[in-house]
Parts: C-alpha cells; structure tokens; sequence
C-alpha cells in the first residue's frame, strides 16, 4: 500500500484502452460502400412551415418576395411506448 492517503491522488486517470485491433483502415464509412438512410414520407403525420423574413446571407427583408421554391426536412421521432396486458384465462 501506498503511504499516500486517497483523497491526495489526484484526479488524474488513465487514457482507456481500446480492445480493437488496430487496422490500416480509415474510420467512418469506406469507399464503395453505399449508405442507408431514411426516406422522405410523401404524407407527413404533421406539417410544420417555417416563414423566412430575411435572407439568411445578407439578411435583405424577403416580406415583399414570392415564394419560389421550399426545402423539406423529416425528423422521425418516437411517441410514448404503452404497455399492453393481455391476461389468457383458463
């Protein structure tokens, strides 16, 4: 045992250790491989539109512009998990 008390050994600690085995490989996806994502659903459950009233770059008023195109962005999100009891009699 040490003749240091505990509360003086700072708080420092050690780098943790990765047990991977180390690879010439590059991280993240590698080259040829074809990602996955979500798809776009054609009718979303809601709808939520975003008025713009500036530009975003010069920040120019866009009250008095038509609106030429949108862009759309999905988030999937989960509702509450509800339990279902079944209860078999017999």
């Amino acid at each position: 045992n040490s003749s240091k008390p505990p509360s003086s050994d700072g708080y420092d600690k050690p780098a943790p250790k990765s047990q991977r085995p180390k690879t010439n490989k590059n991280t993240g996806g590698q080259p040829g491989h074809k990602g996955v994502t979500l798809e776009l659903v054609e009718k979303p459950d809601k709808e939520i539109t975003i008025p713009l009233t500036h530009c975003l770059n010069c920040g120019h008023s866009l009250n008095d512009q038509k609106v030429e195109s949108h862009t759309c962005h999905q988030v999937f999100d989960l509702d509450d998990i509800k339990a279902c009891v079944t209860a078999y009699l017999a």
